[in-house]
């Protein structure tokens, strides 16, 4: 896994070490599986189960704390919070300032692949083939929408959102009813 955090790419690994150009930094037990750079931090979850916040890469974590049992399989920074998602198909916003949870769902029956914000609502994708949609305040639900594989890529801008699966499949669909505006397989 990589992001760019401050000005430096940071490469996740399965060592459990954070890298940045020559910055070594052990920040997990075990492997790394999810990064996300957000307002107030760097964070990182891996299969121990524990998110750590850190300021930068090469700064000592500022919150450490155990999220999910599995491991932290997905994070992203939205402006509710930092969400995860863990091997067990729960999702969980945090306060990252106090690394104390302010909700959580269990939208999946399996590990939980991808999160994205897109505004105020949150979307997870999860290797059960669904895609499942939370607007803050308002009820959660799996969408309608269904892969053939484990998803395992989401994005989303404005009223879009883009998803791919282990099969290859891409589906592009609206947001906030899940309908699906076009569906494509990449070539092999």
């Amino acid at each position: 896994t990589v992001c760019h955090h401050a000005g430096r790419w940071v490469l996740a690994c399965r060592d459990g070490n954070l890298r940045a150009e020559d910055v070594v930094v052990q920040a997990h037990s075990g492997p790394i599986w999810a990064l996300a750079s957000g307002p107030t931090g760097l964070a990182s979850g891996g299969r121990d189960g524990n998110i750590s916040v850190r300021p930068d890469v090469d700064a000592p974590p500022r919150l450490l704390f155990g999220a999910h049992a599995g491991g932290v399989q997905a994070l992203a920074w939205g402006a509710p919070g930092l969400a995860s998602g863990g091997s067990e198909g729960g999702v969980h916003l945090w306060n990252p300032s106090t690394g104390g949870r302010r909700w959580s769902w269990a939208p999946h029956r399996g590990a939980v692949a991808a999160l994205v914000f897109a505004g105020e609502v949150l979307l997870s994708a999860g290797w059960d083939h669904t895609l499942a949609l939370c607007p803050f305040g308002a009820s959660a639900r799996t969408l309608p929408v269904q892969h053939r594989g484990p998803v395992t890529a989401l994005v989303a801008d404005g009223g879009l959102a883009l998803s791919g699966d282990a099969t290859g499949e891409v589906l592009l669909w609206a947001l906030p009813e899940g309908r699906v505006v076009t569906r494509w397989r990449l070539p092999d």
